[in-house]
């Protein structure tokens, strides 16, 4: 079997797919990474994968351009004749499935990893288009050789609304699952020497929530003035709602929060942490969350879309109103102030992943839908005990 995995980023086929690779890898099928260059692509070179660059525009909507990008990805589905088509991301599920079928792909996969943008933004420009890309989105995900894979339920019934037909062929996985021998608890107690640390980790845009965590560190400092604020993560160019850097800069300078840039061992930081905390306006199913519950971390994210799917709130960690910083600082003082309760919402935390949320388990899944739409046997073992 020769299975193309298509995404806007090698970022992301490395980061959260590395996993789907390997195992294809292991059952000896071949791999074809489809996605513009960043130094990630390196990283997939190295793990043995063939890279075909397809330069496809992140940011905005012009016509003209993006049938060209779809011309082009339909060259390359002829020239490489895979067996399946694995698209991540609005852009690539969009053009992916037309050239697809286009090209008389045998499977298509479309991963839904989030509205996002397209269904929360309230610009001019996006309400306007939003019936129209969210129509189209619907019929890619439809047809009878095409499975979509939802990352939340809610995803599945809005989408819904703009065309019935998907539901048949749509199931929903636990996000791209998360590994459990990465993102393990911290073999030692925590250092009471060190400052208690709350963690924000994910891409420096609006819909993660950032100004909101940054005016809740703010207030929450005026209490506890020893408490370190970190955040992972960078400003996003390709984004529309990213973040621009002279409000970084304005950040670095105003704010006692320390904001270290990317990082590529998140697991230290996160075991470092006294609690994670996402305030999204909405997700597919945040990595984030599931690594750091895996790291038996408390966490603390908004009450929408995604982030359900990831926190049991009062179980593993406390789910807040969307955009409320009031609630946020709150949550974030009563997980501050009671250590015991921060230990007993890890530890369910952990078994929560370890039930649900096992990588390897996530992988079975998606071989197997690579299987069925092709008429033929799983052999692999992934997600076996």
């Amino acid at each position: 079997m020769k299975v193309a995995l298509v995404a806007n980023t090698g970022w992301y086929l490395h980061n959260f797919r590395r996993g789907l690779i390997r195992q294809l890898q292991r059952d000896n099928h071949e791999v074809v990474v489809i996605c513009p260059w960043d130094q990630y692509v390196e990283n997939l070179r190295e793990l043995g994968v063939r890279w075909i660059s397809w330069n496809i525009n992140r940011r905005g909507m012009n016509p003209f351009s993006d049938l060209q990008m779809t011309r082009k990805l339909a060259k390359i589905y002829r020239q490489e004749r895979p067996d399946v088509v694995h698209h991540f991301t609005v852009k690539c599920v969009l053009y992916g499935t037309l050239a697809a079928r286009l090209t008389g792909v045998a499977g298509v996969v479309n991963a839904i990893t989030g509205l996002g943008h397209l269904a929360i933004s309230n610009r001019f420009r996006t309400r306007f288009l939003r019936p129209f890309m969210m129509r189209w989105w619907a019929w890619s995900l439809g047809g009878p050789n095409v499975r979509a894979m939802f990352q939340n339920k809610d995803d599945l019934a809005y989408l819904a609304r703009y065309g019935t037909k998907l539901v048949a062929n749509a199931t929903v996985v636990g996000g791209s699952g998360v590994d459990l021998e990465r993102f393990s608890p911290p073999l030692t107690n925590a250092d009471c020497s060190q400052p208690t640390t709350v963690l924000f980790a994910g891409r420096l845009i609006q819909e993660k929530g950032i100004r909101e965590f940054v005016t809740a560190a703010t207030q929450v400092r005026q209490s506890l003035p020893d408490v370190r604020f970190v955040v992972c993560g960078r400003v996003d160019p390709g984004n529309p709602s990213s973040i621009c850097e002279d409000e970084l800069n304005a950040w670095k300078q105003q704010c006692e929060i320390d904001f270290v840039g990317h990082v590529e061992r998140l697991e230290d930081r996160i075991r470092a942490a006294d609690v994670v905390v996402l305030p999204s306006y909405r997700e597919g199913t945040p990595r984030i969350l599931l690594e750091a519950a895996a790291c038996a971390k408390p966490v603390i994210a908004s009450d929408v879309p995604g982030c359900r799917e990831a926190v049991d709130d009062r179980e593993t960690g406390y789910l807040v109103p969307s955009r409320n910083v009031t609630a946020l600082v709150k949550a974030i003082l009563d997980l501050l102030g009671d250590r015991d309760l921060c230990a007993e919402l890890g530890q369910a935390g952990r078994a929560r992943m370890e039930a649900l949320f096992d990588e390897g388990e996530v992988v079975r899944q998606t071989l197997d839908t690579y299987h069925q739409l092709l008429g033929t046997k799983s052999v692999s073992t992934a997600g076996a005990d």
